[in-house]
């Protein structure tokens, strides 16, 4: 999302509500509408992993592809959906985990969350960026310059992106649940 031409002056200086640096803020409010804020510390590590990937998305490509605004987008709409909680009355133990399933599911149908990349030779040995393992700022440091994502010849390294649902790690049953594990996990465990 681009800020109106009136944001780029004084007193706003380019920045605005629903730009990628307040996303976190909003995302956190959201939760905090839903009765969930205790989740925001689960919520925000997971999405953490995915920090700096919106930068590798390719111009013309969808920009609902970028983490952190897709899942401020997706909260909004539950709070639009659900409404908005008083902190003073706390949600059931039922009530909590019908929320916090209904999200998890949604987060799961986000075209990110199949993403996945790689570096190697192309008919070779390569490693593959695995969310539920490594942070992407992490993956990135590894491998050769991912900003020329091409293929080139096989004995050359390079780097692979994929995006959205023909990723093949979607389509795995057990990389979705791990990936919901992790998000309805109690506690959040150091992954890196």
């Amino acid at each position: 999302m681009t800020a109106p031409a009136s944001y780029d002056d004084y007193p706003f200086f380019g920045r605005y509500e629903s730009d990628h640096a307040h996303a976190p803020f909003l995302i956190v409010r959201s939760l905090i509408q839903l009765g969930l804020a205790d989740w925001s510390a689960t919520l925000l590590h997971w999405l953490g992993r995915f920090d700096g990937y919106e930068q590798y998305i390719a111009e013309g490509e969808d920009p609902s592809l970028d983490p952190v605004c897709r899942v401020r987008d997706l909260l909004a709409e539950h709070v639009v959906r659900c409404g908005s909680r008083s902190a003073d009355v706390p949600l059931t133990a039922k009530k909590r985990r019908e929320r916090l399933d209904a999200i998890v599911e949604d987060l799961l149908q986000l075209d990110f969350v199949a993403a996945y990349a790689w570096w190697g030779k192309p008919r070779g040995d390569r490693v593959h960026w695995d969310c539920l393992q490594q942070d992407w700022l992490w993956f990135i440091q590894l491998g050769p310059d991912l900003s020329a994502l091409q293929q080139m010849r096989d004995d050359e390294e390079c780097a692979g992106l994929n995006t959205g649902r023909n990723a093949s790690q979607f389509e795995n049953l057990e990389y979705r649940d791990a990936v919901r594990d992790m998000l309805l996990s109690p506690q959040i465990e150091e992954r890196a």
